[in-house]
């Protein structure tokens, strides 16, 4: 072979190899210029979305509703005096391009699957909530949603626009998970130094109001940043559970040992419940082998590592802010330490019994299901006991009562969970009344963020009696119960299926959708004591696509394209 010849066949080689890099499934212009507008908007949502303040604090809710407005739908300038598009135009317009290019040159469309019934569900939620919002009264309300909420129609709307393009244009990327875990990481480290008094971006100047000790990092409201934090966390958890370079345990594991720091100093009880739901699904998985069962203990070291750090910071800082309840417990209270021994005992013996060659995992899979019934014993235990503690039935021996924070634990009433026992009552008393007399709006709801009206109309006496304020309520602190009074027992019904359909759609493709579906699984019980909301929602469901990606790949007839 001439020189010549191997010369130009290396640059063929080469040509082919950066085609390669550059687009590896040899897809067509309109193609990449689609994925390109899916990747860059998902970066904004994950990655640049979380650090946008207006004002600081003062002004945080309505900025990341613009923001989130602005880069979906469209650009404001001056007063809105000139519109420029937002992702999901352009994305619209390449769409409409790549189609009919595709038509033409005869081609098969890509992402163009065949519907599955997590896509049915999608779509039904978003005929219902349509319909709720044709329905309601609240015209004036119910396309951007209430003040400083915006969960009106366009956000679902936007959920299921997020939701289709994740599921079909794009695929995360090890490097793209790394990104969202550096964001969250410099996220939680912020919130961290708020607590500890430190404000290293001037969101705390004026220490003077109250007000702020409710509010962290460049998230806001601390029960947003809770969920936050709950949501993310199992990234960097299921990196360490699945690495085994030394270097990326470093590294995930720094993250671990931040996040959970940050999770007790959100203050916010629900986030310790949703981050031992994301654990107890990895301990499920992990008795395959010894390794796996290993880094479940390391990562538990590194969570209670975490809370006893944060405490020991809060005591040697004067100005660091005091959280009490549970967080004030598992940072300062013995009862960590005491876990900490525990876990670091049973783990070394773990290391002992395998360095004997005494110990394969695998044959001890039945203590999984031991765990499980010990869960939901409880579980049941404690809601046994609150309830007739509660009603007064239990000898004074062993009652709980008193004003004391902890005691509020194992006692429900209007006063419980910041007065979400009174709200939730106030919600299901509006539902009874909807029975009675008003069936179509039982059936549809009030309308996407609505509820504040309908709340007031029928129990405005209780909700300033029993919640102490004028103002009405304009969310039940329970997404769940939520979604039942805004879109009706129909699209409640129908939004939660979608959290449902993501678990059950993750077990297709467990190597790929464990991680989605820890976060996910977070999602839904941080927010039964919480709410939907404009930061993390539509992150959730950039998740729920990303499972649907894994699903379809585990079953190749669902993978199909519908165009040939």
């Amino acid at each position: 072979m001439s020189n010549k010849t191997r010369k130009k066949n290396r640059k063929n080689r080469a040509e082919m190899d950066l085609k390669t890099l550059v687009n590896p499934n040899g897809h067509r212009l309109p193609m990449l210029c689609l994925i390109f507008m899916v990747s860059l908007y998902i970066f904004l949502l994950m990655v640049v979305y979380p650090f946008y303040m207006q004002n600081y604090f003062y002004d945080i809710g309505d900025a990341k509703w613009r923001f989130f407005s602005n880069i979906s739908f469209f650009a404001d300038y001056k007063s809105r005096a000139f519109y420029f598009p937002g992702c999901f135009i352009f994305i619209a317009a390449i769409l409409i391009w790549y189609v009919i290019d595709a038509k033409v040159k005869k081609e098969k469309l890509y992402g163009f699957h065949a519907l599955s019934i997590q896509d049915d569900i999608v779509a039904t939620f978003l005929l219902l909530v349509s319909v709720s919002s044709i329905l309601t009264p609240y015209k004036d309300t119910v396309v951007d949603g209430y003040q400083y909420w915006n969960m009106g129609l366009i956000t679902q709307i936007a959920l299921v626009i997020i939701y289709l393009l994740a599921s079909r244009f794009w695929s995360a990327k090890k490097w793209e998970w790394y990104l969202w875990m550096a964001a969250s990481w410099l996220v939680a480290c912020i919130g961290v130094l708020n607590r500890l008094g430190q404000d290293p971006i001037g969101t705390l100047a004026d220490k003077s109001n109250p007000q702020l000790i409710q509010f962290l990092s460049t998230i806001g409201q601390q029960t947003y940043f809770s969920n936050y934090v709950t949501v993310f966390i199992p990234i960097g958890i299921f990196v360490y559970w699945k690495a085994r370079a030394i270097d990326v345990k470093i590294i995930s594991g720094i993250y671990i040992f931040i996040m959970s720091m940050s999770l007790t100093a959100s203050g916010n009880d629900s986030g310790f419940l949703a981050l031992f739901a994301a654990m107890s699904i990895l301990l499920w998985f992990s008795f395959k082998d010894n390794e796996s069962i290993n880094a479940v203990f390391e990562i538990t070291l590194l969570i209670l590592l975490g809370f006893k750090f944060l405490g020991l910071l809060q005591i040697s800082n004067p100005d660091a802010t005091a959280l009490g309840g549970l967080s004030q417990r598992l940072t300062q209270g013995k009862e960590t330490l005491i876990g900490i021994v525990a876990v670091a005992g049973v783990y070394g013996l773990v290391r002992y019994l395998e360095k004997k060659k005494e110990l394969k995992i695998d044959r001890y899979e039945f203590i999984r299901k031991i765990y499980l019934g010990l869960v939901i014993g409880m579980f049941a235990f404690y809601f046994i006991f609150v309830g007739l503690n509660t009603a007064g039935m239990l000898p004074d021996s062993i009652a709980v009562t008193g004003e004391d924070v902890s005691a509020t634990y194992f006692s429900f009433g209007d006063d419980w969970g910041n007065h979400r026992g009174a709200i939730w009552h106030i919600a299901l008393m509006t539902l009874g009344d909807w029975a009675t007399q008003d069936p179509l709006k039982l059936i549809f709801g009030a309308g996407p963020d609505c509820i504040i009206y309908e709340l007031s109309a029928y129990h405005q006496n209780e909700i300033l009696n029993n919640v102490g304020t004028e103002l009405g309520i304009a969310c039940v602190h329970n997404e769940w119960l939520n979604c039942l009074l805004g879109y009706g027992l129909l699209g409640g019904a129908a939004y939660m299926a979608i959290f449902v359909s993501a678990v059950r759609r993750s077990l297709k493709n467990l190597e790929a959708n464990l991680p989605w579906m820890m976060c996910v699984v977070s999602y839904v019980i941080h927010n039964f004591f919480c709410y939907q909301n404009i930061i993390v929602t539509p992150m959730v469901f950039v998740m729920i696509g990303l499972i649907e990606v894994g699903a379809r790949k585990a079953a190749p007839k669902e993978a199909e394209t519908a165009g040939k």
